[in-house]
């Protein structure tokens, strides 16, 4: 048997069972792959590389996988892009707004051709419109009950 520390987590089969409901396998189509693929008879058998293959095979055929991104030099982090997402949920935009903004703040077509600097800018444009529209709805707010 495979070394204990290598071998697949519980975080693990869970996900490769509700990724395999999503795609709608039946336990026998999921069990039957193991075999083939990984000649194992049960999942617990998996090491942490062989599930990691079975999740990220699961999520491209369920079209939840988010594509990878290389580590290019100068592009935009990781909390920089959370960030951005999280503002654009505040701000209620859609996915065409913001590449919008990007285009006019950042000089690019995609949010994901956005650097570091221009992250930043971005970040502080975002800010400023969340700034913005807060102190709009606090001033409504006020003239509503005074009313």
């Amino acid at each position: 048997m495979e070394d204990t520390a290598a071998m697949i987590t519980t975080a693990q089969i869970k996900k490769i069972w509700a990724e395999a409901k999503i795609a709608g396998l039946s336990d026998q189509a999921l069990h039957k792959t193991f075999i083939e693929v990984f000649n194992k008879f049960s999942m617990k058998q998996l090491t942490k590389a062989e599930a990691a293959e079975v999740i990220d095979g699961l999520c491209i055929a369920n079209g939840s996988a988010r594509p990878a991104v290389p580590n290019r030099p100068g592009m935009m982090t990781d909390r920089q892009q959370q960030y951005i997402e999280g503002m654009q949920r505040d701000l209620d935009w859609s996915n065409d707004q913001l590449n919008r903004m990007v285009k006019r703040v950042c000089k690019v077509d995609h949010v994901r051709f956005v650097n570091k600097v221009g992250a930043a800018k971005l970040i502080e444009a975002m800010k400023n419109m969340l700034q913005k529209q807060r102190a709009i709805s606090k001033e409504d707010e006020r003239h509503g009950q005074l009313l």
